[in-house]
């Protein structure tokens, strides 16, 4: 049974409690009582009172759990393990000297050793002043004792409700730093530097932006009046300083700005100085920045210095090189070179297991970004992200496998594996739904350039949008999803006719300008995916479409989109002559068939062709490489063949650019024509030519010129045959 003794210790250390909470609750900050365990009792000479207030009295023993901060979550302890018959200090001061003589012979084997020291300190804090607060903070970090940090703060509450003077900063400054480390949060503390913001020496002002910067959001609305001060002293702070404030700031750097301005002449005087991790925050921070004069030199400055110390990047720092450096038309030439070094270097490195997946996302952007194609270390990467698809899936990132995605698109590496694990995944509307409607935009119209095709991926993508087909601004954000939908050859008709209902709005209301070269390409791009399914066919209307497509001078596009508009005339009139007639531009549309720079073809395949060209010289069949069959037909034949009978074929050479990967390989599928091959066959046709697809994969398992020989005379049979049977419908 307990004696009245032990319950009269224990209600004599309850006491102590409500004045605690009473002053952090002043201060807004949750309060949590120490329970009995961390606490000696005032009675240690009572067996039972011993008993029920020994600290740490539960549990098991066993080395501190380390927390991401280098500090522990808590101390275990085991039931059988029992005090040591140690004589209890006296007094504050041997508590704190002994935990101080202890935390200088290194990192605790056992927290028995402390126990009784830590206990002490944690009753008798209250006689302690605000320094020596401090060095018992200072003092349980080295120990890597939490929960004793946080439990002591209660003591530091009530010294701040005294409302010291300004000569305490120094030691409240480091009460912070060591709260910080412990990843501990008192706001009342930072409360307390900002009242005396101007009386901080530069050290301690340095320290405090530090660890507000620390805590984010929490300290966001202390930034404010931090920024002037900190402009102030610029000039005068040692560079070790400078940085501490540099990166307390960053995460608000725009919005700090003043600081980086004033800083800025000092950094760039002292490159050399940096280390590797100050140069790293320098350049986020002029990347983020580098609308503001003066930034893109030190970006500039930053790059060439990393290049030059290439060798002493470790694999992490070289990646976060790399999430600072993707292309921006305001970075110098030396953010490509740092870029470039580094991809020479990790080509060079065995061993890129150690990258994180968003490291590796990252540096595929980066890569990419700059135009740059090393085809094996992408293909080191894509493998990366094949094997740790599970990790990628469910990161909290959820955006990281569709920037994968556009990053192997923006090069067109067809021979990436990751692409169609990302088919696979998007197979699953509510994974596809956890990204923005934006990244949806994005992941398809990726997908389409890297000729890979799923219908269920396609609908999944499709039907989200149509759910929130309203966040189509204007033009330019509908263009590259049309597009993308009809070079696959996949018509949702909803989407189409909910997006070409939206189009003629805009054109009501005025909002698309032709004279924008940018929204002129957008609009060629909408209006050759709508005619790709027959809309100038379907709706007079399309006759408005084409005024806005081609009005302005059509000689000032750029090729690609001169390409797209001939492509665009010579469909709508070889189908539908009568709607260009009732449209304002039937002239330019007719001439733009007949302009040599829209018929300029698209480069053939060179060795595909040279390796064709010899089976049908041994058939005996008359051929031209690049035909047209008419004088305004903007496609021609690859190779129009004439055979004995009089007969023309044309034959259409398609390499793996040319076709779509329908499904995943393992499926058996086969490939199916791209949007421009398919368009292709569809006119040729139109004008009476028998059309056959030379297939690159199947040419090249066929080995040997027998074989080649006779499977050009098998498609050839068929495309004859077929052109026989559609004549005959026709009569």
């Amino acid at each position: 049974q307990t004696s009245f003794a032990a319950m009269a210790s224990s209600l004599h250390i309850m006491a102590q409690l409500p004045s605690r909470c009473l002053a952090r609750a002043k201060h807004g900050l949750s309060f949590v009582a120490p329970r009995p365990r961390h606490w000696r009792c005032l009675a240690p000479q009572d067996t039972a009172a011993s008993n029920f207030c020994r600290p740490y009295a539960v549990g098991v023993d066993v080395a501190p759990a380390i927390g991401g901060l280098g500090l522990p979550e808590a101390f275990a302890r085991s039931h059988s393990a029992e005090s040591s018959s140690s004589q209890v200090p006296a007094g504050w001061s041997e508590a704190l000297q002994g935990l101080i003589a202890r935390a200088a012979q290194g990192p605790l084997q056992q927290a028995d050793e402390v126990e009784h020291l830590v206990s002490q300190a944690l009753v008798s804090a209250s006689e302690a002043s605000l320094e020596e607060l401090a060095q018992l903070s200072e003092t349980l970090v080295m120990l890597r004792l939490r929960l004793p940090l946080r439990d002591m703060m209660g003591s530091v509450t009530a010294k701040l409700q005294e409302r010291p003077g300004s000569e305490t900063l120094p030691s409240v400054v480091r009460i912070i730093r060591s709260t910080g480390q412990g990843s501990l949060f008192y706001l009342n503390l930072f409360e307390f530097c900002n009242e005396h913001l101007h009386s901080l020496q530069a050290g301690d002002f340095a320290t405090y932006v530090y660890e507000a910067g620390r805590h984010g959001l929490r300290c966001r609305h202390l930034m404010e009046p931090a920024v002037g001060r900190g402009s102030f002293l610029a000039a005068s702070l040692e560079l070790g300083d400078i940085m501490k404030i540099w990166q307390g700031f960053l995460r608000f750097s725009r919005d700090c700005r003043a600081f980086y301005v004033s800083a800025l002449p000092r950094m760039r005087m002292q490159v050399r100085d940096l280390s590797i991790p100050q140069m790293l925050l320098a350049l986020r921070t002029a990347r983020d920045l580098q609308m503001s004069p003066g930034f893109v030199d030190l970006h500039a400055t930053m790059c060439s210095e990393l290049t030059r110390r290439i060798h002493e990047l470790s694999l992490d720092q070289a990646a976060n090189i790399l999430c600072h450096t993707g292309f921006s038309s305001k970075f110098r030439l030396q953010a490509q070179a740092v870029v470039k070094a580094i991809a020479q270097q990790w080509s060079a490195q065995q061993d890129l297991a150690p990258l994180r997946v968003v490291e590796v996302t990252d540096a595929l952007n980066t890569f990419t970004s700059w135009g740059m194609k090393p085809l094996p270390l992408l293909d080191r990467l894509d493998e990366l992200l094949v094997e740790r698809q599970v990790e990628l899936k469910y990161t909290g990132n959820v955006t990281l496998w569709v920037q994968a995605t556009q990053s192997f698109a923006r090069v067109e590496h067809f021979g990436a594996r990751w692409p169609l694990v990302a088919l696979d995944l998007s197979r699953d509307k509510l994974f596809v739904e956890k990204v923005s409607f934006f990244q949806q935009c994005n992941l398809i119209a990726s997908l389409e350039k890297l000729q890979v095709f799923d219908e269920t991926s396609y609908r999944n993508v499709a039907e989200l949008l149509l759910s929130d087909y309203t966040l189509f601004r204007d033009i330019m954000d509908a263009a590259p999803v049309l597009s993308a939908f009809a070079c696959a050859g996949y018509h949702h008709q909803k989407l189409f006719d909910t997006l070409y209902t939206r189009v003629l709005e805009w054109l009501d209301d005025e909002k698309l300008d032709p004279t924008r070269r940018d929204m002129h390409a957008a609009m060629a791009q909408a209006a050759w995916s709508f005619a790709f399914f027959g809309y100038h066919r379907k709706y007079d209307s399309f006759a408005a479409i084409l005024d806005y497509t081609y009005w302005g001078n059509l000689q000032v596009s750029q090729p690609k989109t001169l390409r797209c508009l001939a492509e665009l005339a010579d469909l709508v009139l070889q189908e539908a002559p009568e709607l260009v007639s009732k449209s304002h531009v039937a002239d330019k549309v007719a001439a733009l068939r007949r302009d040599p720079r829209a018929r300029n073809l698209p480069n053939l395949p060179g060795e595909f062709l040279a390796d064709v060209k010899p089976v049908l010289q041994e058939l005996g069949w008359a051929h031209v490489v690049s035909a047209f069959p008419a004088d305004t037909s903007v496609f021609a034949a690859d190779l129009l063949v004439t055979l004995p009978s009089g007969e023309h074929v044309a034959l259409l050479l398609a390499d793996r650019s040319r076709l779509l990967q329908v499904g995943l390989p393992d499926e058996g599928n086969c490939f199916e024509l791209a949007g421009s091959l398919a368009l292709a066959r569809r006119l040729l046709a139109s004008r009476g030519l028998s059309t056959a697809v030379v297939v690159h994969d199947e040419w090249k398992r066929l080995g040997d010129f027998a074989g080649k020989a006779a499977y050009v005379q098998d498609l050839v049979r068929q495309a004859s045959s077929q052109n026989h049977n559609a004549v005959r419908q026709r009569s």
